[in-house]
C-alpha cells in the first residue's frame, strides 16, 4: 500500500452555530487504505464523512484531498477534484424519473469528455458487475432496497474514483443483504485499487471490511488502529460502544 496520503485533516474543526461536531482533528489516510468511521448515533460520523468528501467546509482548518486544500480551490478545480472522488450517502441520491442505466451514465454526462456511446457501454459494465445488468431499463422505485444500494454503488464508481465514500452502506439491510453488499464493496476496491472511506452502525461490517477505524466521540475523533486495535482499546467510552453496553461514561439512549 501507498503510505503517500491522499486525505490529511490538520486542526479541523466543524461546528453548526453553537453546536461544536469535533475540533483539533488532526489524521492522515494513505492510498489504498480501507479506514471505518464509527460512534454513537448523532455524534457526527457522517459529518466527518462529508467533511473529508468537501461537502461540508470545516470551520477552521485544512481538508487536503491528494494534497490539494478544498477551500483553495476555485469552484473549476474543486469541480475536477469531485470527479475524483465516489460517494455513496445514506439515501443513495437516485433518479426515481431515470432508468438504472440513466442513473449511472449521469456522472459521466456531468464530468466526462466521452462519447455516448462509451458512456452507456461503461454504464452497462458497472451494472454487470453488481449484478443489475438485466433490469437497466428499470427505474429505481422498482427496485428492492438491496438492489437500490448496489445500484448507488454502481453510480459511485462511474468516474473509476481513486477515493470512495460509502455512507452507512448496510444501514436497514439484512444480515444476507449485508454480507453481499461487504463483499462487492471489497471486490470493487481491489479492484479499483481504491481508498474507502466509510460510517458504520455495525460494528460486525467495520470489522469485516476496515483495515483502521476512526470514532467520533463527544466533540474528538478517536485513531483506534485495526480492528484487533480497536476491541482491546483501552479507553472505556470505546468499549462500552463496541460492545453495546448500555452502562458506562457515554449517555446512549440506543447503542
Amino acid at each position: 500500500m501507498d503510505k503517500t496520503p491522499v486525505i490529511e485533516l490538520k486542526n479541523v474543526s466543524v461546528a453548526f452555530g453553537e453546536k461544536k461536531i469535533f475540533a483539533k482533528v488532526n489524521l492522515s489516510i494513505p492510498q489504498g487504505q480501507s479506514v471505518a468511521i464509527i460512534g454513537p448515533s448523532g455524534s457526527g460520523k457522517t459529518v466527518l464523512l462529508k467533511t473529508m468528501a468537501g461537502v461540508i467546509p470545516p470551520s477552521t482548518g485544512q481538508v487536503l484531498v491528494e494534497g490539494e486544500d478544498w477551500r483553495a480551490l476555485e469552484s473549476e478545480e474543486k469541480h475536477q477534484l469531485a470527479s475524483r472522488l465516489g460517494m455513496l450517502f445514506q439515501r443513495d441520491a437516485l433518479f426515481d424519473n431515470m432508468t438504472l442505466l440513466e442513473n449511472v451514465a449521469f456522472p459521466m454526462r456531468e464530468h466526462h469528455m466521452m462519447s455516448e456511446r462509451e458512456i452507456l457501454k461503461r454504464s452497462e459494465e458497472l451494472l454487470g458487475m453488481v449484478n443489475l445488468g438485466e433490469k437497466k431499463d428499470k427505474y429505481p422505485y422498482e427496485l428492492s432496497g438491496g438492489m437500490q444500494k448496489r445500484l448507488g454503488i454502481a453510480r459511485a464508481l462511474a468516474l473509476s474514483p481513486k477515493i470512495v465514500f460509502y455512507d452507512d452502506p448496510v444501514a436497514g439491510q439484512d444480515p444476507v443483504q449485508s454480507d453481499q453488499v461487504a463483499n462487492l464493496i471489497w471486490d470493487l476496491k481491489k479492484k479499483y485499487n481504491s481508498t474507502l472511506i466509510f460510517v458504520s452502525s455495525k460494528m460486525e461490517f467495520a470489522y469485516t471490511l476496515a483495515e483502521r477505524i476512526f470514532m467520533v466521540v463527544e466533540e474528538e475523533v478517536l485513531d483506534l488502529g485495526s480492528p484487533e486495535q480497536t476491541q482491546n482499546h483501552p479507553d472505556p467510552r470505546v468499549q462500552q460502544y463496541i460492545n453495546g453496553r448500555l452502562e458506562g461514561p457515554l449517555q446512549l439512549k440506543n447503542i
